[in-house]
């Protein structure tokens, strides 16, 4: 990974530790394929599944799978890969058919603040739901 990447992932916060002075890039890892059952429990079996074989495969590089972390509607799961080894595992997780994006904080704080809505406006949509039949 080049220099200016890892810096720009640092300045994002998507830089995480995996101990023993490895550095870590945090990422979000997307089973691509569509899964082909249709209860909400298969899935998320489906999904452990696919995502533990993942971890398997990557874990000699040290990387780390968060199995606990899994979303089912989003088919995801969060990781941490090892910033030496990052462009190897993402081309190894591509035939496996997992698609790699490295998760970067936002403060969204000032995204709250932008759509607060004001104490009148509120009280007027109160009185508008509470007046209907």
């Amino acid at each position: 990974m080049d220099s200016d990447l890892l810096r720009r992932l640092g300045e994002a916060g998507a830089l995480s530790s995996l101990g023993e002075g490895v550095s870590g890039v945090k990422v979000s890892l997307q089973y691509q394929p569509k899964l082909k059952v249709a209860s909400r429990k298969e899935r998320r079996e489906e999904l452990h599944d696919c995502f533990a074989h993942v971890a398997e495969q990557i874990a000699p590089t040290g990387a780390a799978v968060d199995l606990e972390s899994i979303s089912v509607l989003g088919q995801t799961v969060e990781a941490v890969l090892p910033v030496e080894e990052y462009e190897q595992i993402v081309a190894e997780l591509e035939i496996l058919e997992v698609r790699v994006d490295p998760v970067i904080s936002r403060d969204v704080a000032d995204e709250k603040e932008a759509t607060a809505v004001s104490p009148s406006d509120a009280a007027r949509a109160s009185d508008r739901r509470s007046s209907k039949p």
